[in-house]
């Protein structure tokens, strides 16, 4: 089983009394991704839960920015838009490298 809010991993410390906050996110089915279609066709006939895919990414790109450093693709919108983020919250630019060379903004 998960963890929960209401019911923290053993060992693993945490509660609202020591100051550790638990959160448990529901995990998304990605297999379902995997059609060996693009992605956008799939969304567009209908066979994949738009609002699922989109609160995947969404979420997606929220972890990548709390990240101390980032190694990616700066093709990637995702990229991109997770090391704005994380520069926006942390005050400075993180430590990145580009696998594809300098982010062209």
């Amino acid at each position: 089983t998960s963890p929960s809010a209401s019911n923290p991993p053993s060992g693993g410390g945490g509660g609202d009394s020591d100051g550790v906050h638990w959160m448990h996110l529901e995990a998304f089915d990605r297999s379902q991704l995997n059609t060996g279609w693009t992605q956008m066709l799939v969304t567009r006939m209908g066979l994949l839960d738009r609002r699922a895919v989109a609160e995947s990414s969404f979420l997606d790109i929220l972890l990548l920015s709390e990240c101390d450093f980032l190694i990616g693709q700066f093709s990637s919108a995702f990229l991109r838009t997770s090391l704005a983020l994380s520069a926006a919250d942390k005050g400075f630019v993180p430590p990145y490298v580009g696998l594809d060379g300098p982010p062209g903004w």
